[in-house]
């Protein structure tokens, strides 16, 4: 074993009794530094600038930087009274005794008075580019009851958002469908948010920066969609010392380190990094927490989920910034069976489920005074497989390059100009094999070979994309028009190609001077691809055409106070050219004609945002969506409610900080139950000895409404050196049966419903 001892050699400069001044002379303002400390926050370790610190025995005091770091030149020796009292803290009294010759460097740690910091709190018009656009700061969203301190999970409380079934975290906003809508991190999309269930999204919180969500009328810069965009931004600024996170609950447990890059030497600040790390065992509690003659563990799915994450930013010079984010996201989900032989040949063995993907991606940002740009790359790769027993199995891969650049010039004080290009280059590879597993054909012998099918297929397609945008400021900016483009190109190798050309409008209009009132709307065209499975040779249509809306908005916002808002908006969308499964199709070469775009809709509704900030220790929100959603396979046939038209959609959401450390909230949520199609006789099947229902006209029925209470109470704990926070969020309080889905018996002659999780505290 070889090792090294290195040693560096400093030249250390010692203080004299001649260098400072002796006990009871006046202070030396041209002499050494002698006392200096810092100032900080007890238990978050916040620096706490613009603080004086004050020497009472010689009435002379100094003020704390933005580090948190005083000073003091040429203190007599001797014993010091420093006094400390900061608004909302706790006064601070200590003594300190000056030695001479030597430098006192000290750390204070004030403690939060239990009625808070008093606050003054200045807001500013922001300037709004999209018509509807919703941000919450990540802090207020971490306390909503019901996400169980995820704050992507706020955004199935925001207006235009339909709940989804069993609260599984499908995006499904305006009426659109989960496939229409779409999530992103930084400007990069990526294939899902939320892992299975829909308990927690990919991100952990300690990465996070903001959350944006636009429900519609967005404008060039976001494209292949019809539906809503939910755009997660990581954080780009770090502490200045090294930190450190743990969590856990019910559901996962995590572990995050974030801290600053300094230069060596100088220690100049040149970045920072964030490292997480995730992993659930929800596989392992819900077994220990529901009694046992209820748990059926071969039916039963048992999600488990892992969340890898970091990102390192380095600031090289001023206006630059270089950032490398790297996430990888894994989600297992199978049923578990302690009696194998009890299944039945189809089902033998294991349902199971796998999802991983993995994204890498690096920035490059660069400002000046009148430009601005950022250009990401990314690489990374999607896998997917799903299995059921010995019946079949699906594999999915998919690789992909993302390219993205964005450019912002202001032209002038009235203009800006916005423009960019968005590629997207992917491989997708897709095998089906099914066992044809029949005992009527190949009887109870299990060592029989089984007849397998598989349909496999492979594609190479790329995205090319250019955009613009510009955005005129007249009349003092009281009136603000974008008027935008987006150009798409989509090929696959071999196959087929199309363009699609979207204009893209809106516009904010102030007839007060002060911006309290603002009228607003946009029209514009969206397109969206096909997805994957429906223009594969083996399983879909080559010659399927991009989907398309036309989407209008009209609305307005008022500011009542500085605090209280209110969000008005009416939206329209027409829904063309939508990709269907036709029945009909010839299937006679496979499955090349069964989608055609033969469909069409109507999606017309109104969102209220009723939201009060921070004030007097509350804040809160009421979000109200009322909507509906139509659509039809063919132009010859009549509509249809889609499936998850939800015409009510409510939800109430309020928090209040009470002295002590403690915050309460609750969560009031309310929706209408989805269409469903009825079963109005059956018919018994000789042949196979089983009934085969009868169904009344689709989604003519609907299933009962939704409503839930949640509740949330947090408790910090202030040491001083770190912070704990305890809270219990507890799901569905008055314990409601909510219906998800209809289930009959053998001969459909008695129904009953399959409901949501019943009463669910979690503790963390």
């Amino acid at each position: 074993i070889t090792y090294t001892f290195g040693f560096a050699l400093e030249e250390q400069v010692k203080l004299t009794t001649a260098d400072s001044p002796a006990e009871g002379e006046e202070i030396d303002p041209n002499g050494p530094v002698n006392f200096s400390g810092f100032v900080r926050e007890r238990g978050s370790r916040r620096a706490l600038s613009g603080v004086d610190v004050l020497l009472s025995t010689l009435d002379h005091s100094a003020v704390t930087d933005e580090r948190g770091f005083f000073q003091f030149k040429g203190i007599p020796a001797g014993l010091q009274r420093a006094v400390v009292a900061v608004p909302g803290y706790y006064p601070f009294e200590t003594q300190e005794e000056i030695q001479p010759g030597e430098a006192t460097e000290v750390i204070y740690f004030l403690k939060e008075r239990p009625e808070g910091i008093p606050e003054t709190v200045v807001r500013t018009q922001r300037e709004k580019k999209e018509v509807a656009k919703r941000s919450i700061t990540i802090e207020t969203i971490e306390k909503v009851p019901g996400t169980f301190g995820d704050p992507v999970r706020i955004v199935q409380n925001l207006p235009g958002v339909a709940r989804s079934p069993f609260d599984f975290g499908l995006l499904i906003v305006r009426g659109s469908g989960p496939e229409d809508s779409a999530a992103h991190i930084d400007g990069i999309r990526v294939p899902q948010l939320f892992h299975f269930g829909g308990f927690r999204s990919i991100v952990t919180p300690i990465l996070l920066d903001s959350v944006d969500f636009y429900p519609g009328g967005y404008g060039s810069k976001y494209g292949r969609l019809t539906g809503g965009i939910l755009d997660v931004r990581t954080r780009e600024r770090y502490e200045p010392e090294l930190h450190g996170l743990l969590q856990a609950d019910l559901l996962d447990a995590s572990a995050a380190v974030t801290g600053a890059i300094r230069k060596p030497g100088s220690g100049e600040n040149l970045g920072g990094f964030v490292v997480a790390l995730r992993r659930s065992y929800l596989d392992v509690i819900l077994p220990a927490i529901l009694p046992a003659d209820t748990l059926d563990l071969g039916r039963i799915v048992l999600p488990q989920w892992t969340d890898i994450q970091g990102k390192v930013t380095l600031k090289p010079k001023p206006g630059h910034a270089i950032s490398v984010l790297a996430f990888y996201s894994q989600d297992r989900a199978a049923s578990r069976s302690e009696d194998p032989s009890s299944q039945n040949a189809a089902t033998q063995g294991e349902f199971s489920f796998r999802n991983d993907f993995w994204r890498t991606n690096v920035s490059w940002t660069a400002r000046t005074d009148r430009i601005r740009n950022e250009l990401v790359a990314s690489v990374g790769q999607d896998i997917q497989r799903f299995g059921v027993g010995q019946f079949a199995t699906v594999d999915a891969l998919a690789n992909w390059f993302l390219l993205r650049d964005e450019a912002e010039f202001d032209v002038a004080p009235w203009l800006e100009l916005m423009a960019g290009t968005d590629i997207i280059v992917g491989e997708y590879d897709f095998e089906f094999a099914f066992n044809n597993i029949d005992t009527r054909t190949f009887g109870s012998d299990p060592n029989a070979e089984r007849e397998q099918l598989t349909i496999a297929d492979s594609n190479f397609g790329i995205g090319p994309a250019l955009f613009v945008e510009s955005r005129f400021k007249l009349v003092d900016e009281r009136i603000r028009l974008s008027p935008s483009l987006r150009f798409d190109h989509y090929s696959v190798v071999d196959q087929f190609s199309f363009n699609t050309l979207d204009p893209r409008f809106s516009f904010r209009i102030s007839p007060d001077p002060q911006r309290r009132l603002e009228i607003k709307g946009s029209a514009g065209v969206y397109h969206q691809n096909p997805q994957g499975y429906e223009i594969l040779d083996a399983t879909g249509n080559t010659d399927l055409a991009p989907e398309k809306s036309y989407q209008f908005s009209l609305g307005s916002e008022i500011q009542f106070t500085d605090f209280l808002s209110l969000d008005l908006i009416g939206f329209y969308k027409r829904l063309d050219d939508l990709i269907v499964f036709d029945q009909r199709a010839d299937l006679g070469g496979g499955f090349s004609s069964a989608w055609v775009n033969s469909g069409d809709g109507h999606i017309y509704g109104m969102e209220f945002f009723l939201r009060w900030e921070t004030w007097k220790n509350f804040e809160g929100w009421v979000a109200l969506t009322l909507q509906r959603s139509k659509r039809r396979d063919r132009p010859e046939w009549d509509f249809y409610w889609y499936d998850f038209d939800q015409p009510v959609i409510l939800d109430v959401v309020a928090s209040y900080r009470l002295p002590y450390g403690f915050r309460i909230g609750a969560r009031w949520r309310y929706t209408s139950g989805n269409p469903d199609t009825p079963v109005t006789d059956s018919i018994y099947d000789s042949d196979s000895d089983s009934y085969i229902a009868l169904q009344g006209p689709y989604n003519s029925d609907r299933l009962p409404a939704f409503h839930a209470l949640d509740i949330r109470i947090d408790k910090d704990f202030n040491f001083t050196r770190w912070k704990l926070t305890v809270y219990l969020d507890m799901l569905n309080v008055y314990n409601r049966k909510n219906p998800e889905s209809k289930v009959y018996n053998f001969d459909y002659t008695e129904r009953t419903f399959l409901y949501s999780l019943p009463i669910l505290p979690n503790i963390g």
